[in-house]
């Protein structure tokens, strides 16, 4: 892209960058004028228009345009990889979060059943210590324990077992 007028922040400047396209703004009309039906080296980088180049500087244009070609692949090729890297980074941690949440959730659960028999067992001393307590008033060991399990149940009122 070649403009007569404009700026580094003119329309075609800006759409040269975004699409990667040499672009040199500012030429002049008298200079386009002369370029028609002319061989013209744009080398953009520079700002340089080289009208009627001969064989050496169009040798040297082609070889700055491969070179300036495989550099812009490489950057390609190592914005990929690293898009690729940070999404795997990303999927481990995500990954790792879940194993955490996981483990975390399983742990938690593995200490309320452990509570939850530790209460069980607390409960069974102390129902069974009744029980031989009510056996040694005389009660029969069946009337002393459906009295326990009818107490400790709540279906007798104003009766409770404090554990």
């Amino acid at each position: 892209v070649v403009t007569t007028e404009g700026s580094g922040q003119s329309h075609a400047a800006i759409i040269a960058r975004a699409m990667n396209i040499p672009g040199i703004v500012q030429v002049g009309k008298d200079f386009l004028d002369d370029c028609d039906g002319r061989t013209v080296i744009l080398d953009a980088t520079n700002g340089n228009c080289i009208l009627d180049p001969d064989a050496v500087a169009r040798q040297q244009a082609e070889a700055r345009r491969i070179a300036e070609a495989e550099q812009a692949e490489q950057r390609r090729l190592q914005a990929e990889e690293n898009a690729r890297r940070q999404a795997e980074e990303a999927a481990a941690r995500a990954a790792e979060q879940e194993r955490q949440r996981i483990e975390n959730e399983q742990r938690l659960k593995a200490e309320e059943d452990a509570r939850r028999a530790a209460d069980r067992a607390h409960r069974g001393r102390i129902n069974s210590a009744i029980v031989m307590d009510l056996m040694g008033m005389g009660l029969s060991e069946d009337f002393a324990t459906n009295l326990v399990r009818h107490i400790a149940s709540n279906k007798i009122e104003h009766l409770s077992i404090n554990y």
